[in-house]
Parts: C-alpha cells; sequence; structure tokens
C-alpha cells in the first residue's frame, strides 16, 4: 500500500481534490498502475490559517528578480507578490506595490554558476508588513510550494514564510 499526501494552498482546490482522486479510480505511478482505495480530507480550510500581518520570508537558496533584461537584487513587496502570484497561478492582489511593505533586511548576495552563464542572487532573510487582504494571504501560503524570483526550478528562490513571533525570528 502507498500513502499520498497532497498539501495545497487554495480552498478550492482542496475542495476538488476527491473528484480527481475517485475511489477505485486508476492512476499511472512510473512504470506501475496504481487503484486508489480512498481519498481522505483533513478539515482545515487554508483559509482559517492565521492572518499574517508581519512575518519574514528566508531565502533558503540563492534568489533574484528579473526585468528587462536586469538582475534585480532586493525582494520589494511588488516583485514578490508578482513572482508568487505567477508561480501560483492565483491572481494578484490589488496595490501591489502597497499590499507587502518591507520593514528591514539581512541579505548577502552570491553568485550562482550555470553552464554557459553565472547569476548573482542573495540569500538571507527580509521582514514584512502584509495587508490582511485574503488574496494576499493565499499567496504568502503558497511561496514555500513555488519559490520566488528566477530560476525556481533550477533551484533558486527557495523560501520559508516564518512569522515574526516565532521561535529563533528576532523582533
Amino acid at each position: 500500500m502507498i500513502m499520498w499526501r497532497v498539501s495545497v494552498w487554495d480552498d478550492a482546490l482542496r475542495m476538488a481534490l476527491p473528484a480527481a482522486f475517485p475511489m477505485g479510480g486508476f492512476m499511472r505511478l512510473s512504470q506501475t498502475g496504481a487503484e486508489i482505495m480512498s481519498c481522505k480530507q483533513k478539515n482545515e480550510p487554508a483559509l482559517q490559517q492565521p492572518v499574517l500581518e508581519r512575518f519574514r520570508l528566508c531565502f533558503l537558496s540563492p534568489t533574484c528578480f528579473r526585468s528587462s533584461g536586469q538582475t534585480l537584487l532586493f525582494p520589494e513587496g511588488r516583485l514578490v507578490v508578482e513572482s508568487a502570484a505567477r508561480a501560483s497561478g492565483l491572481p494578484i492582489p490589488e496595490l501591489p506595490t502597497q499590499c507587502l511593505q518591507p520593514l528591514c533586511h539581512a541579505l548577502k548576495t552570491t553568485e550562482v554558476s550555470f553552464d554557459s552563464f553565472v547569476l548573482t542572487g542573495f540569500t538571507g532573510w527580509c521582514e514584512y508588513r502584509a495587508a490582511p487582504a485574503l488574496d494576499l494571504q493565499a499567496l504568502l501560503r503558497a511561496m514555500p510550494y513555488t519559490g520566488l524570483g528566477y530560476k525556481t526550478a533550477q533551484g533558486m528562490g527557495a523560501v520559508q514564510v516564518r512569522p515574526t513571533g516565532e521561535k529563533g525570528v528576532r523582533k
């Protein structure tokens, strides 16, 4: 028996999962076939999670943003919001330049070498104040799954979202 857990950041997607994996359905896993025996849901709607008003984004792998061929090395709110929306498919909140305000940061630049070119990215953390809008809060929950910025499929842009009251996070 194989158990497979699917975590999602959006309530509509959570509600669609049982229809996507109906009991008795057939699923192709690599070179084998599998019959779905059950699909259980935890009743933990994503939108009932606490609202993050102040939090840190911890940039675990080098991150950068690109615009008009230029590398941008500061995670300003608009870039973070637009990148998260593009990666997750969720809508961009109204006033993306104002819904996420950087407060303080400790970032360090580093180079990442690809076969034919080198990119400069940053690691470290940036603390933000966030608007309580539900669409922004959904984006914040999606960020650890999607990453942020440029070249996330190649390992760049891995992030964690940490409330500022959490252990190990200075105020």
